[in-house]
Order: structure tokens, then sequence, then C-alpha cells
């Protein structure tokens, strides 16, 4: 999905495009998302692109909604090893190339999840995303 800036501006709400188009965060706990707890899926608020299930959300306790891992419509950008693992790695819609938050490599520190599965856990912006039961 390919748009100018200024069409962005016009579909997206100021948050969304912040979060999906300039690679801003919101504040922690301010997403409805956060606290969502129902059977769905979660796409992308720019393109509606399905990109987490619900059956891989987690509290992670950081305040953003978190997901042991992603359907195939998210695209992990390529990171330094170091890096990624000190400070996560971005990831985008790979339909409209939207920012949707990062993944870090501290899934173990979450037993009893699927995160400790996968070892993964994607901090996922709220406001990126859109829930359909």
């Amino acid at each position: 999905v390919q748009r100018s800036e200024r069409e962005w501006a016009y579909v997206l709400s100021g948050e969304q495009y912040y979060i999906l188009r300039k690679g801003g965060t919101e504040q922690p706990n301010t997403s409805p998302l956060y606290k969502e707890k129902r059977a769905g899926t979660y796409h992308c608020a720019a393109c509606d692109s399905a990109l987490f299930s619900s059956v891989d959300k987690f509290n992670s306790g950081t305040g953003w909604p978190s997901f042991a891992t992603s359907l195939p419509a998210v695209e992990v950008l390529k990171n330094n090893p170091v890096l990624a693992a000190v400070g996560g790695t971005e990831v985008r819609c790979g339909t409209c190339g939207g920012h949707l938050g990062d993944v870090f490599a501290d899934g173990f520190l979450f037993p009893g999840t699927r995160a400790a599965e996968s070892g993964k856990r994607f901090c996922i912006d709220g406001g990126a995303l859109v829930f359909r039961a």
C-alpha cells in the first residue's frame, strides 16, 4: 500500500500517523488494546493487514501490547545482532511499511507464556493496531 505523506495524514488519526509514519511511540498504559483479552486478530491501523493473533498476546507488564509471535505480514528489519540483543529490532507492517514497535529476544523472562517458547517479545504500539474480534 503506497500513499503520499499527505494522504496518510488524512486517513490516519494524529496518534496513528505519529506512530505508523513517523516511528513514534505512545505513552505506556495508554492504549485500550493493552488490556484487551478477547479472542481475535490485531490488524494494521493503516492498511488492515492481519499482524498478530490474540492467541500469542500476553501481559508483559511493560505498558504496551505484547505478542510472542507475529503473523506473516509483520516485517522484522535487519539489525546488528549485538544491538538487537540490547535494544531490540524495529518491526513494520510488511504491506504498508508502517512502524509497529520492536521485537526483543527476552521471551524467556515470561515463563508460562508463549513468549517463553518463542524466545521473543513483540512490543507493539496499540495505536498502530485495530482489533477485530
